[in-house]
């Protein structure tokens, strides 16, 4: 679950200056996310308190964040996996073929779910098979 509600102790994560500042710093070489000095001066950086985060983290309340907003989520909107899109009162699953090569088609991607998030009359919509040009490459769904 992506929770976009304002910051605190528990949703440290979910703040989307943070996780883009995780993704920038991904792909530098400096900036292991395995090192915990890299997270404590990327949390910084957005306003985020480290010491609150790692006591989350470490007191389980993070952990517990996200199975409560889980569970929500498949009671009111019958979530039962991931990467599943939450717009109103519509879920709807989403499983890609690939992974996106770039910000940029990730950004319409995403923007393309979200109009089909909104269609109402849309209940179900997947292709028969899998396009010769990612069977040949033995790629699989991606979700």
């Amino acid at each position: 679950m992506l929770s976009l509600d304002a910051p605190s102790s528990a949703n440290f994560l979910f703040v989307p200056t943070l996780v883009e500042s995780f993704k920038t710093a991904s792909i530098a070489a400096s900036g292991s996310l395995r090192d915990r000095d890299v997270l404590d001066r990327l949390m910084g950086s957005v306003g985020v308190d480290a010491k609150a985060a790692w006591d989350a983290v470490e007191s389980g309340e993070a952990l517990e964040t996200v199975h409560r907003e889980h569970e929500g989520y498949a009671a009111s909107h019958a979530v039962r996996g991931v990467p599943v899109f939450v717009v109103d009162n519509s879920a709807v699953f989403v499983r890609l073929l690939r992974l996106l090569g770039s910000d940029d088609e990730g950004c319409r991607s995403v923007e393309r779910i979200l109009d089909f998030v909104l269609w109402q009359e849309l209940n179900e919509y997947k292709h028969t098979s899998i396009p010769q040009c990612f069977s040949e490459l033995g790629v699989g769904p991606v979700g």
